[in-house]
């Protein structure tokens, strides 16, 4: 008897249901719409890139990524009921659109545009567009495939969501210990204007410090889930008083890094909070919403970086800092932005350089630099040791390596320059580590999706997917050394913060899993 019911719950646990069929056949049917209706996409684009008179060899490979990559934000946009708008297909959609196809439509059509570095790339553009397509659709692949949805099996779920009751004195405990640690970077000398002496980079602060200053960031996202998810227990005078705490920390942290995430890392978990716990956002909205963010980081934060820090040097004290924004303030109303710096598109434009870093790759790949072949990984170990018990540990700054090899820039050059994670896995692997890396990476993220399930009920997971997913997105622009450290580091934090705030996960074995569908349905 027990046989019996075994064998009926593998038939209701794996065999799929009718719904279930008729899901998957409308699937795959819409796969094979969005196929035809990239290509076609491509065909209409391609008469336009040529009457603008670029090349057909840069012609052809840009249709077809801005067809892969339009075509999934025009979904977005007409059918925006039923596509995500903060997951991570579409921002990686929107990744390669800006910093691949937009930027060599400008590289191709804009005169005198800058270049990235001194070392000439122009003739490998279309490699690199070539490139990204296929790394692109390697992406799609991987998010696709059944491989998240098999390791998803082996990680804990959550049991327990974060508390019901504002948790006031932890939450201002993680603020101190975040202010505290900003306070620390700050006298120092970790500051604005500072962080291209390579002296500051060969003797950097304690990474423990620099990870709990993280927690100004993780403690932002928890008020904001609270405020976005109120229980009935809530007394919301308590929340709106944190929020200002935070804010005004959050304002403090940006003048003294002077960093264009300080200012949309918040804004941008603010509103996937608001995504997945109040209301969707629609693409137009999450446009007009993000755009003129992306322009007064690129504009007012640049400006007081670059040409206010630039002028006056980099503060040490807080009047310091008053200082400097006072004059920022003083400088922008009498009109001086445009004669000090280019314009925040211009600027945007010149950093979303990722045709140019793969293209830099691609030639001068395998010579005169031959191929990594995973070497720079193997240091990844080593950086998760303390240099409090490793004094002699050796500093690795790959950006500022590729601004010296690839970029022929001088070694005492140190401009954070972005070799794109996608140029990174080219450099290591060639064509093998681009399609199986972004494959990976596709498969990855969608487990890190299906792991989170970010909603109203799930306030751990929201919690996470809003602290994190900005991490991830950001790191798509680093080496891949960079990108794992960064984010597993981070991650191990909030999972720590969500712990500490009422979270609970668990893992549950097939055995458990059972059960439970034993008692649900009735056969026990």
């Amino acid at each position: 008897m027990l046989t019996s019911h075994a064998a009926n719950l593998d038939q209701l646990a794996i065999a799929p249901s009718g719904k279930a069929v008729g899901r998957r056949a409308l699937t795959e049917g819409q796969t094979t719409l969005d196929l035809l209706a990239s290509a076609s996409l491509a065909v209409v684009l391609l008469p336009v890139l040529l009457y603008f008179e670029i090349r057909l060899p840069v012609a052809v490979p840009l249709s077809i990524l801005l067809a892969l990559t339009g075509q999934h934000l025009l979904r977005a946009t007409f059918n925006s009921g039923r596509l995500d708008v903060f997951s991570p297909l579409t921002l990686v959609a929107g990744y390669f659109a800006l910093y691949f196809a937009i930027r060599s439509l400008y590289l191709c059509t804009v005169p005198f545009l800058a270049r990235l570095g001194r070392n000439p790339y122009d003739d490998y553009l279309p490699a690199a567009l070539w490139c990204a397509c296929v790394g692109y659709l390697s992406f799609l692949a991987g998010f696709g495939s059944k491989t998240a949805k098999s390791w998803k099996r082996h990680l804990p779920v959550a049991t327990h969501q974060l508390l019901p009751v504002l948790p006031v004195s932890r939450l201002l405990l993680l603020i101190l210990l975040g202010l505290g640690s900003l306070a620390y970077l700050f006298k120092i000398g970790a500051a604005v204007g500072n962080y291209g002496n390579l002296e500051f980079q060969r003797n950097p602060p304690p990474g423990v410090v620099v990870l709990l200053e993280n927690l100004l960031d993780l403690s932002w996202v928890v008020i904001c889930v609270y405020l976005v998810v109120p229980s009935k227990k809530l007394r919301r005078w308590e929340t709106w008083s944190l929020l200002g705490i935070s804010l005004g920390i959050l304002g403090l942290k940006l003048a003294i890094s002077g960093g264009k995430v300080a200012l949309i890392q918040p804004l941008m978990e603010a509103g996937i909070v608001i995504h997945y716990g109040k209301r969707r956002f629609r693409l137009w909205e999450a446009l007009i919403l993000g755009v003129p963010s992306l322009m007064l980081a690129f504009g007012a934060v640049n400006f007081y970086r670059f040409v206010v820090v630039g002028r006056s040097g980099s503060p040490k004290t807080l009047s310091e800092i008053v200082s400097r924004i006072s004059s920022a303030a003083t400088m922008l109303n009498s009109n001086q932005v445009a004669r000090a710096q280019p314009s925040a598109l211009e600027q945007m434009v010149d950093r979303n350089a990722g045709t140019d870093a793969l293209a830099l790759i691609m030639k001068y790949t395998p010579h005169p630099f031959p191929y990594a072949l995973g070497r720079p990984w193997l240091q990844i170990p080593m950086t998760f040791v303390p240099r409090q018990i490793w004094k002699n540990k050796p500093i690795n700054i790959p950006s500022a390596e590729f601004e010296a090899t690839y970029m022929g820039l001088p070694s005492n050059y140190n401009g954070f320059s972005s070799m794109q994670l996608i140029g990174d896995l080219y450099r290591n692997f060639s064509w093998a580590g681009a399609l199986g890396g972004m494959f990976f990476l596709g498969a990855l993220l969608r487990l890190f999706y299906l792991f989170c399930s970010p909603s109203r009920a799930n306030t751990a997971g929201l919690f996470l997917y809003a602290a994190l997913f900005p991490e991830v997105i950001h790191s798509l622009e680093s080496d891949a050394g960079y990108a794992v450290i960064n984010v597993s580091r981070i991650a191990a934090l909030a999972i720590v913060v969500a712990i500490f705030l009422g979270a609970r996960f668990r893992r549950f074995s097939r055995g458990t899993i059972y059960s439970s569908l034993y008692d649900r349905h009735g056969y026990l």
